[in-house]
């Protein structure tokens, strides 16, 4: 995907220079309240302003996806959070099923009281 990206844009530069070398007969270019007169070629008179307002263009579509941007990072944030409490929950969980397994094995292994006194009584 990127080798086509710059084989279109080495294409679109090209065609840029090629049109800018083809139009390079001299226009004048007014600015109407003032009485100056500013010859330029007419390859850079039209590719020049359509450059200025690609890169305008870009500037703009940078600028507005900052918010985006931002809420990305604070999303990022908070999914490491919530991975550090899932954790630290899991791991509770963990001792929690340790210390009820090793008490339940515990009170099957110990006899309580009860049991030794029926036994005793199945003895007599």
């Amino acid at each position: 995907m990127n080798f086509i990206r710059w084989v279109v844009g080495a294409c679109f530069i090209i065609l840029c220079v090629i049109f800018a070398v083809s139009n390079r007969h001299l226009i004048n270019f007014y600015f109407w309240p003032f009485p100056f007169a500013f010859p330029v070629q007419a390859g850079l008179a039209i590719l020049l302003p359509a450059f200025i307002t690609f890169l305008l263009g870009g500037l703009w579509a940078s600028l507005s996806k900052t918010k985006l941007w931002a809420r990305a990072r604070q999303t990022e944030k908070q999914v490491v959070q919530l991975k550090s409490k899932l954790q630290d929950i899991q791991e509770q969980l963990r001792q929690t099923e340790t210390r009820t397994y090793g008490e339940s094995r515990d009170r099957q292994t110990m006899p309580t009281q009860n049991s030794l006194q029926s036994q005793q009584q199945q003895n007599q």
